[in-house]
């Protein structure tokens, strides 16, 4: 973004620019609850017993306590301060994990699951070769 863009958002009053050194994990534990445009914040905001307001459409969207923009007064929810249930967090993440493949497009996280490469590679070539076999359609040869 421009540098102007910046100096307005600070112009708000309300608002806060960190350095990107700042650790995420403080942050968050300073907060009532988090907004993000996307990724990780949300989910790390959650598992940190913090609802998370959500402007895109990441993962985790249909889990307790991630609340949409469009769908979700903030005054209400700076308000009730919902209390985290984690059991329906846990429900959640084990029915999410039990309908997925391990594997990531990201080297990363594909690295933090701790597979190798091949492994993530053909955990997601049997989850596509799957969908495939599903449609009627040719398997993709992993070559």
């Amino acid at each position: 973004m421009y540098i102007g863009y910046y100096k307005d958002l600070i112009r708000l009053g309300n608002i806060v620019l960190l350095d990107m050194s700042v650790n995420n994990d403080d942050i968050i534990n300073q907060c009532e609850f988090v907004a993000t445009a996307t990724g990780q914040t949300g989910w790390e905001a959650i598992l940190k017993d913090k609802p998370a307001v959500i402007f895109s459409h990441p993962w985790y969207e249909k889990c307790p306590y991630a609340y949409h923009i469009d769908d979700i007064d903030i005054m209400k929810l700076i308000s009730n301060k919902p209390q985290i249930d984690r059991k329906e967090i846990d429900k959640y993440y084990s029915q999410y994990l039990a309908s997925t493949f391990p594997g990531s497009t990201n080297l990363v996280v594909a690295h933090a699951l701790g597979i190798s490469m091949e492994e993530n590679i053909q955990s997601i070539s049997s989850s596509i070769n799957l969908k495939l076999d599903e449609w009627g359609i040719d398997k993709y040869i992993d070559q």
